[in-house]
């Protein structure tokens, strides 16, 4: 009984509450709160992503300067030991030269000639020299001659020094790294790699050495290619640095690497160097990922407040759309009732059920509406019929006396022409007593189309005796339109007014054209002068007059407009188009009616 209650208050609640309240309740249900909960959850797993991208690329990095590193020292230890294996090198060096001119003989031409010859295609390498202990030698780019003989020190001062042998069944070498005590002297850190020449002691005449001196500058760019890093340094196993990407010291002693004075919140990787004894250290600020971090977070922060602005905007836009159309339905429906068929000022284009009650309600003021007015306009044409009939009646019965004495006063007139022998002006006569016997015999008002332009040949018969040789006419009507049921007397008015207004206004070259023929469904009558044409003021004067109530100037075109639209109501066309100096042309659009029996 509580739960049905509970249920109960619910649902008198929401419909007690406005349409608005309830889309705040489902904006705050269905955007706000998922939308929050998302952004929540999206930060976590994106700070936990970017941190493991973070130290995977890092460590990767580090991996690919120590495989660089190892790289670059192999190809010059490769070197070295090859160099130290040279039998042709070893034995010069073992020669007792009688003379300084032997020496140098043998220097430029074979020794000088073997070691300059590698030097320009290992950029790591800053140079080398062969350290003997053999008396007849002189001190040279390439040899150095050491006496008592130290494959340490050989020969130098070392502020600083430290020696580590490269284990490798390949030959005897060793990994010299020192510090020169000289002041001044530019470069004074070497990294050298020394390989022993006595390979054999009990053929060796004197004690031999290849030192090969690596160019640090080299490794150091090696060292500078990541950014990722805030500091990269080489080290050996002692923690000397032995070089670094950025800061190390310039003179005096090596600096000792020591983990306890790195700063905090920077991350160290370490890295050996394959087949050496040193190792790359990585120095990584974690402040890096916080910044990718506080990135991420503002990158998020922004997507949530855009997601619910335009989460607001829907809501409010789509809550707005709902209840102005229910307002104005509410409107409508109110002025409906009080007899006001009003229809709503919105056009109504959507498919939604609002939408659909909407066309609804104004379909059913618009039938309303239109079942009034055609009531209304119906009573007002029967009142023009009947009007047009009583006026038809009236001119029936003046029709049938008017015309038969017109008729017999025409054939009294043609006797007396041929009597005194004016044949031309008798045949003309002829022909328009003709035209006024065929209007007494046409008793229905819809002819055949070929019965009705036979009647206007003869009229432009007598127009072409009218303007003599300076008059010419043309008819054209296709076969399968003669047949076709007119309105009588439709096309002479027309033919009359370009005779008078058209080619009567100019001296010569008359042409008038006269064509009937079928366009689908449609019989189209054109009537086309070449006179003076009509100014562009005249020609829309014209036609709003047809449109209008008022009859206009030419009363002949206003009768044929006139019956025209009491035949076919709305479903015909009557155009007129003229230019000054281009004559004027009349066309009539109406639907094709064959007589009986014929098509």
């Amino acid at each position: 009984m509580e739960r049905k209650n509970n249920y109960l208050w619910g649902k008198n609640f929401l419909s007690r509450i406005s349409l608005f309240k309830k889309m705040l309740i489902l904006f705050i249900g269905c955007a706000i709160i998922p939308i929050t909960t998302q952004a929540y959850f999206y930060y976590i797993d994106t700070e936990k992503s970017i941190q493991e991208n973070m130290l995977q690329k890092v460590s990767e990095t580090l991996d690919d300067k120590a495989y660089k590193l190892s790289g670059e020292l192999s190809t010059a230890l490769a070197l070295s030991r090859r160099l130290a294996k040279d039998d042709s090198l070893k034995g010069m060096m073992d020669t007792n030269f009688n003379d300084e001119k032997s020496y140098l003989e043998t220097y430029q031409n074979k020794i000088k000639q073997i070691l300059s010859l590698n030097l320009p295609y290992y950029q790591q390498i800053r140079g080398l020299a062969v350290y003997t202990d053999n008396p007849s030698v002189l001190n040279g780019i390439y040899v150095k001659k050491v006496i008592p003989f130290n494959d340490v020190l050989l020969g130098e001062e070392l502020l600083d020094i430290k020696e580590a042998w490269i284990t490798t069944s390949q030959g005897k070498s060793q990994l010299r790294i020192a510090v020169s005590s000289k002041e001044g002297i530019s470069g004074d850190r070497s990294i050298s790699i020394i390989s022993y020449m006595n390979n054999y002691n009990q053929y060796s005449n004197y004690n031999k050495v290849i030192k090969v001196d690596l160019y640090i500058p080299y490794f150091i760019n090696i060292l500078k290619e990541s950014n990722l890093f805030e500091n990269m340094i080489v080290a050996d196993s002692n923690g000397r640095v032995v070089m670094a990407a950025n800061t190390y010291s310039v003179s005096g002693g090596f600096s000792i690497y020591n983990p306890d004075e790195v700063k905090e919140g920077i991350v160290v990787l370490k890295k050996e160097i394959n087949g050496f004894p040193l190792s790359v250290y990585g120095f990584y600020d974690a402040k890096v990922i916080a910044g990718e971090f506080k990135e991420s977070r503002m990158n998020s922060l922004y997507a949530s407040f855009i997601a619910v602005v335009l989460a607001t905007l829907f809501c409010f836009a789509i809550t707005l759309n709902i209840t102005k159309r229910i307002r104005l339905m509410v409107k409508q429906s109110k002025h409906i009732a009080m007899g006001n068929f009003v229809q709503s000022k919105y056009p109504v284009n959507g498919n939604d059920e609002i939408s659909l009650l909407e066309n609804s309600m104004n379909q059913m003021s618009c039938q309303l509406k239109e079942l009034i007015e055609q009531e209304y306009q119906r009573k007002l044409l029967q009142v023009e019929l009947e009007k047009e009939t009583t006026q038809a009646k009236l001119s029936a019965l003046q029709s049938q006396v008017n015309p038969h004495f017109l008729f017999n006063a025409l054939e009294s007139i043609r006797l007396k022409a041929l009597s005194k022998e004016e044949e031309e002006t008798a045949t003309m006569i002829k022909y328009m007593a003709r035209m006024f016997r065929q209007l007494i015999n046409w008793k229905d008002d819809i002819v055949m189309l070929q019965d009705d332009m036979k009647f206007l040949e003869e009229y432009l018969i007598i127009q072409k005796y009218r303007f003599e040789d300076e008059f010419t006419y043309e008819i054209e009507i296709d076969e399968e339109v003669r047949n076709c049921r007119i309105p009588k007397m439709i096309i002479q008015p027309l033919v009359e007014n370009v005779c008078v207004h058209g080619v009567g206004a100019i001296p010569r070259g008359r042409q008038v054209k006269v064509s009937a023929k079928r366009e689908a469904e449609i019989l189209v009558i054109k009537v086309k002068d070449n006179g003076v044409g009509m100014p562009a003021e005249k020609l829309q004067a014209i036609r709003l007059a047809l449109k209008g109530k008022e009859q206009p100037a030419s009363i002949g075109l206003y009768n044929v407009y006139q019956r025209l639209l009491l035949y076919y109501g709305e479903n015909f066309d009557f155009l007129i188009e003229s230019a000054m100096g281009e004559g004027t042309e009349f066309r009539i659009h109406i639907p094709i009616k064959y007589a009986e029996g014929a098509e």
